[in-house]
């Protein structure tokens, strides 16, 4: 069947001869192959009939299988528009129909049969998770791997490695190119959703962090440049920009944008991404916040704080404030005194 090359195949028959109390063996030759010897016993005892039917030989088949229906399979509720895009990146067809067949309920599929190809549309549709074979023609996935973390516009995708190798050398090699996740062939569906949950709640967390402004604005530790996270870095780099154009009320995206080398198409996912705010919002935020710190280090007026951050008109200037901290102000420059 379509079971073959993805490594489902061995994984469904080992978890089938466990449940019948047999044993498979491996014998292999370089450049000649592999034979598999499967024993399975034959008694009076032997666990047949309705031993047949148990859940637990349903739940071992099912969790290797796409959900079907008759002979057709199924992709369940079609992924709607707005729900995450997934890019597989794997030349083995079967693998990849298993994997939409997984998570095309929940995420929108993108595919791409090698790593270069890969590479190229990662970089322009900046999907929200790749799913990438290692072993591939082109270009193989821990170079793509590697590329996409070293560029800015790609640094924050969450990238899982699927390999056939599941030595622990061949994990740290992934792992080194700056992947979020390993996953070895064969890997059933729950494996692969907890991956995916795990990589998505990790991500809802460092949103929380960057969504806070407030490690843009405390005093910077010199680190050496590869200890310090690219999207944290990308951040800070958006800030230096926004910063040194802070009292000019018409700086905008275009120029920010031309500014840090970025498509404003590219910009908008990615900050989006980092942060789940609009580009816009963080602009006004960074005036808001370095006008907080002005009050709070300074003796200038409101009005003059408003205008150094960018602000023409002081009611807008206290309405915008007002509402970023729940206080105006005057308050602010009250505590202070």
């Amino acid at each position: 069947g379509g079971l073959g090359g993805a490594g489902i195949g061995l994984a469904l028959t080992q978890e089938l001869v466990h449940l019948l109390h047999g044993e498979i063996s491996v014998e292999s030759e370089v450049g000649k192959g592999a034979t598999f010897t499967v024993t399975l016993p034959i008694t009076h005892n032997a666990p047949l009939g309705h031993d047949f039917d148990q859940p637990a030989i349903r739940e071992a088949v099912s969790a290797y299988l796409p959900v079907t229906k008759g002979n057709k399979t199924q992709d369940g509720h079609p992924a709607r528009p707005g729900q995450p895009t997934v890019l597989v990146v794997e030349d083995n067809p079967d693998v990849v129909e298993y994997i939409r067949a997984i998570l095309s309920s929940r995420f929108q599929i993108e595919v791409e049969y090698d790593g270069k190809q890969g590479l190229a549309k990662s970089l322009k549709s900046i999907p929200d998770i790749i799913i990438s074979d290692i072993m591939m023609p082109e270009m193989d996935g821990l170079e793509m791997c590697r590329r996409l973390k070293a560029d800015k516009r790609t640094s924050h995708i969450p990238i899982i490695l699927l390999t056939a190798k599941a030595d622990r050398a061949s994990r740290i090699e992934g792992l080194r190119t700056g992947a979020d996740a390993y996953l070895a062939k064969p890997f059933d569906r729950d494996e692969l959703l907890a991956r995916m949950d795990n990589l998505i709640e990790l991500r809802a967390q460092l949103q929380a962090r960057y969504r806070d402004l407030s490690f843009l604005f405390q005093p910077q530790h010199k680190l050496p440049e590869q200890d310090i996270h690219p999207d944290e870095a990308f951040l800070h780099e958006l800030h230096r920009v926004i910063d040194d154009k802070l009292s000019d009320p018409t700086f905008n995206i275009p120029q920010l944008c031309e500014q840090i080398g970025m498509s404003r198409a590219l910009l908008y996912k990615k900050f989006k991404a980092l942060t789940g705010q609009s580009v816009a919002d963080f602009i006004r935020r960074v005036r808001l916040h370095k006008a907080r710190q002005l009050l709070q280090t300074t003796e200038l007026n409101i009005s003059q704080v408003a205008m150094d951050v960018g602000f023409k008109n002081l009611s807008t200037f206290s309405r915008n404030f007002t509402k970023e901290f729940g206080v105006n102000p005057r308050e602010i420059r009250r505590d202070d005194s």
